[in-house]
């Protein structure tokens, strides 16, 4: 495997050959402007020399006074713009020269010209008219750029270089290590972690750079999806370990079960009602056992009418009334209206447990000052069957509220409880394709509102 590099790294050398590449690339453009700057401003100045002396040319060639002509070649060589010029008459055909030098007296002589590496030379031509507009001959001259010049400006041009150089090298360092800083932070975050300590940094973390942030949040959805896969595979230890217990307990509870039902069909002195009241008692106790053996299996729905579900809240209001009776409360239970003749899809044995499950938290919940009141409302609506359980005892702090909207209610105000009543009982409702829903206020008490679907 080959040896890893850091990403850093490549950014500093990439931000090193970017910055020399754009530094020549600079150093290049402003030679070439810094120079065509002192040609143009020189030419100009030589120009202005020739036009300010054409006319005295042109007349000192038609009278022919060569003398003349040399003495004003000379004062255009003093400007030290010009550093060689000549004059071509056409009649007669003479040439004039300033004086002498390397360059072929050409009149079209033009264009750049090197006599040495550091005295380039620039010759141009221009005609040169008699007052009736008649050309009477041609002047050619070479505008020079003297050597310290030259020095001058190559030595700043080279000190700016090096500037640009340092200076676009340090922004880019910056710019990679604004790039980097980031990434490094986040590798750190990832490093060593595990799913759970990995979801709480990432969850936490923002970072500053687009893509970064959309890896961020991938990499966030997948270690949830781990998360809930381990938590699913907790759940699925428990449900084994409950699974086995259930076993257990159904098959050990079946004999105290046909002991009281031996005593129940064998006692004279129980009144009828008390006889049914035990009798619906020992159902239970054994449905509950027969429960235990079929979540083993896997639970079937039972299709339930609204009629038998009512009675069945019924039956079960009043084996709570026995098993309290040395409280002080109240159980009102209402149908809103006659009921449907529709059905729900349900475990029976498994709401029967719901349902006393949540009479039980209303009682071991109830205030020691007040009497406990419950409210049971039976209605219905267009799709399904809902269920109102109102109470009057404590209530759920907020706190414990926002602990069940996510799914880990804890007990309140119970001296033994486990949170598992309500956990599973909206469980088993979703199971039936229904909602739960739990409002309550502190000292107020609580309202549990649960929807079944028809069928």
């Amino acid at each position: 495997m080959s040896e890893s590099i850091r990403f850093s790294s490549i950014a500093r050398e990439a931000s090193r050959k970017l910055s020399l590449r754009f530094s020549i690339l600079g150093f290049l453009l402003v030679t070439l402007v810094a120079v065509t700057f002192l040609v143009k401003t020189n030419s100009q100045q030589a120009h202005v020399l020739i036009t300010s002396l054409e006319k005295n040319f042109a007349h000192d060639i038609v009278v022919g006074d060569h003398f003349q002509i040399t003495r004003r070649l000379d004062s255009l060589l003093a400007s030290n713009v010009i550093v060689a010029a000549w004059i071509h008459s056409q009649k007669p055909s003479v040439l004039v020269a300033s004086q002498p030098a390397d360059f072929e007296y050409r009149a079209d002589l033009h264009g750049w010209h090197f006599p040495s590496l550091l005295q380039p030379v620039y010759f141009d031509s221009a005609p040169l008219l008699s007052t009736f507009g008649e050309e009477v001959g041609r002047i050619t001259f070479g505008i020079g750029f003297p050597a310290n010049v030259l020095v001058f400006v190559f030595i700043g041009l080279i000190f700016f270089f090096l500037v640009v150089s340092a200076s676009l090298r340090r922004g880019f360092t910056l710019l990679a290590d604004r790039l980097t800083q980031p990434l490094e932070s986040f590798a750190r975050q990832v490093e060593g972690a595990d799913a759970q300590s990995g979801l709480q940094s990432l969850k936490a973390t923002h970072t500053p750079i687009l893509e970064l942030e959309m890896f961020r949040q991938k990499l966030f959805d997948f270690w949830s999806r781990i998360e809930a896969y381990q938590e699913g595979e907790r759940r699925l230890q428990e449900e084994r370990v409950i699974i086995s217990v259930a076993k257990q307990v159904s098959h050990d509870i079946r004999s105290p079960v046909s002991a009281l039902r031996f005593l129940e069909a064998s006692s004279k002195s129980l009144e009828s009602e008390e006889r049914e009241i035990i009798r619906s008692a020992i159902g239970r106790i054994k449905s509950i056992a027969d429960d235990f053996l079929k979540r083993s299996k896997g639970l079937a729905l039972e299709r339930v009418d609204l009629p038998a579900f009512a009675q069945r809240i019924d039956t079960l209001i009043v084996e709570k009334k026995l098993e309290n009776a040395n409280l002080s409360w109240n159980v009102q239970f209402e149908r809103q209206a006659e009921l449907l003749p529709r059905s729900v899809s349900i475990q029976t044995t498994v709401w029967d447990r719901i349902l006393s499950n949540l009479l039980n938290n209303c009682i071991e919940a109830r205030k020691v000052d007040e009497e406990l009141s419950v409210r049971i409302l039976l209605s219905t609506s267009d799709h399904g069957l809902c269920i109102v359980l109102e109470d009057n005892a404590k209530g759920i702090p907020p706190n414990r509220m926002e602990a069940f909207s996510g799914g880990e209610f804890k007990s309140y105000g119970k001296k033994f409880g486990h949170g598992l009543g309500l956990t599973h009982a909206r469980e088993h409702i979703r199971a039936w394709n229904g909602s739960m829903k739990i409002s309550s206020e502190e000292g107020h008490g609580t309202k549990i509102e649960i929807f079944l679907p028809f069928i």
